[in-house]
């Protein structure tokens, strides 16, 4: 599988244009990169919709465990799914904070506001891609994607 999770491996300058989503932080932010760190994975990891969704059947947490249960709940026919543009954008909000909080990752945002995971020196995920796939295509399995991303950090 992990030879599959490498096509979302982001070794691009970031320039191009924006896929799903774009990020912009304002001068003031930026002067603060910690602030700005902070305020960008807590507007980032709220996933809104998704989480209400989840809340069905028992939530999300930020864990392994909360990718597994969305893996369920993207398998099957689940009422009161999103609207499939925010399901893909939130899916892959969700699979970066879920790096994040397990793997002290960082959101970098390419020059187009574009948001990826930073796993490591010259080391960024898609994660957006990732559930853009995974909608579309039913793979990758998101159980798989943290193993992936931790074997990267190594």
């Amino acid at each position: 599988m992990s030879e599959y999770l490498t096509k979302f491996l982001w070794q691009s300058s970031g320039r191009g244009a924006v896929r799903d989503y774009a990020v912009f932080i304002t001068e003031n932010d930026a002067g603060d990169p910690s602030g700005a760190a902070e305020q960008l994975n807590t507007y980032l990891g709220q996933c809104g919709l998704l989480r209400q969704w989840a809340a069905s059947v028992g939530g999300l947490s930020d864990t392994a465990e909360g990718l597994e249960v969305l893996e369920g709940l993207l398998a099957g026919r689940a009422a009161g799914r999103p609207p499939a543009p925010r399901l893909r954008i939130e899916t892959g909000l969700f699979i970066g904070t879920v790096l994040i909080r397990n793997l002290s990752a960082s959101w970098r945002l390419l020059p187009t506001g574009y948001p990826v995971i930073h796993l490591a020196e010259n080391s960024d995920l898609d994660v957006m891609a990732i559930a853009r796939e995974r909608l579309a295509a039913g793979t990758p399995d998101l159980t798989t994607v943290l193993p992936y991303a931790e074997s990267l950090r190594r």
